[in-house]
């Protein structure tokens, strides 16, 4: 998989190069993708089209990563800390599955909306 990634990282490099759209749109242009492709998957899987869904799901992944690259060359973002503020969130937000405790949907919801409203109120 990880190889499948860094191709995918480079094919993404490679697109934004030299296709004469994409080496010219900015992430406000290319923010747009996003938004139609998150709505090709839940048409998919609104009609358990778990073919299409797949498909679907790696146009999501490409323009999802697109973006980032576009955000990361406007100077906007960092890569890196994009994927490594969003592990800190995760182990916050669901620390139980870091420390190995089984918790029911419920609790885990309720842990999740505790700790979501403290980053909202500035508290880490």
């Amino acid at each position: 998989m990880k190889e499948s990634f860094e191709e995918m990282l480079e094919a993404i490099r490679k697109v934004r190069k030299l296709s004469p759209w994409v080496s010219k749109v900015t992430s406000e242009e290319y923010s747009k993708e996003i938004v139609d492709e998150a709505n090709e998957v839940i048409e998919a899987i609104k009609n358990k089209d778990n073919k299409n869904l797949q498909e679907e799901l790696g146009d999501l992944l490409w323009d999802l990563l697109t973006l980032i690259n576009i955000a990361e060359e406007e100077g906007k973002i960092d890569s890196k800390e994009v994927i490594k503020e969003v592990i800190e969130k995760i182990k916050r937000r669901k620390p139980y599955v870091f420390e190995g405790k089984t918790v029911s949907r419920e609790e885990a919801r309720k842990i999740w909306n505790d700790v979501k409203k403290k980053e909202k109120e500035g508290i880490k």
